[in-house]
């Protein structure tokens, strides 16, 4: 009787965390130029020094650079945003569809999927930026502003792998631009939930497995 309760209190205290709901985590991440530092509002900034766990790799022989539109290039659209819109890092090259950079964020959890939205534009690049972050597609038009952070956004989904490495792909898309078409202003990043079995699942599941424990215990027993 008393292996009975034993293994009932430790199959409920199990049930209870595997129940336990959890709260996704959300980091926003702000692209800064270097020496410039507008980051946007309790958002982590990110540059080429590879601060805070992000590192940029050029890919395919780009060559990646940063700019700083300036606080007086003010996005019109959604001025509250405008620490993130107005400086980002870019890739130069024209050469080949192949070529870009990456960006790998270190310390997540591992071999988790995480929820992606990544934002690229640019007011003085007068369209023709053509790229694709992890296969989406995403232009910078020739005219008008990103009105709010709905704009301007590519989504997916990436894993990280066993090290807690996400990597984020940006190539030239297509047709190549002149000059530059990979850009990243900003991203945030989404822990998706796992899913967990319904209270009643495992409460069931405790009992039945409570009864073959006392009943293999009466056997041996006999």
């Amino acid at each position: 009787m008393q292996f009975q309760k034993s293994f009932i209190k430790i199959l409920t205290a199990a049930a209870a965390l595997w129940c336990a709901s959890s709260t996704a985590t959300v980091i926003l991440f702000d692209v800064n130029d270097i020496g410039t530092n507008n980051t946007q509002g309790s958002w982590t900034a990110a540059n080429l020094n590879g601060v805070n766990n992000v590192l940029f790799t050029s890919v395919g022989g780009a060559t990646l650079d940063d700019r700083d539109r300036g606080a007086s290039n003010t996005n019109s659209g959604d001025s509250a945003n405008n620490e993130m819109w107005r400086d980002f890092v870019f890739a130069r090259n024209t050469s080949a569809q192949e070529s870009g950079m990456d960006v790998s964020i270190d310390g997540l959890l591992a071999s988790t999927y995480y929820d992606v939205r990544l934002w690229a534009f640019d007011d003085s690049s007068n369209g023709g930026r053509n790229m694709t972050w992890n296969g989406q597609a995403l232009n910078i038009p020739t005219n008008g502003d990103p009105a709010s952070l709905n704009d301007q956004m590519v989504s997916f989904s990436a894993m990280t792998n066993v090290l807690g490495v996400l990597t984020l792909e940006g190539r030239i898309g297509s047709p190549v631009g002149d000059c530059c078409n990979v850009f990243v202003n900003g991203f945030e990043l989404t822990a998706k939930e796992v899913p967990v079995p319904a209270p009643a699942t495992v409460a069931l599941l405790g009992l039945g497995l409570a009864g073959l424990g006392l009943s293999r215990r009466r056997k041996l027993s006999v």
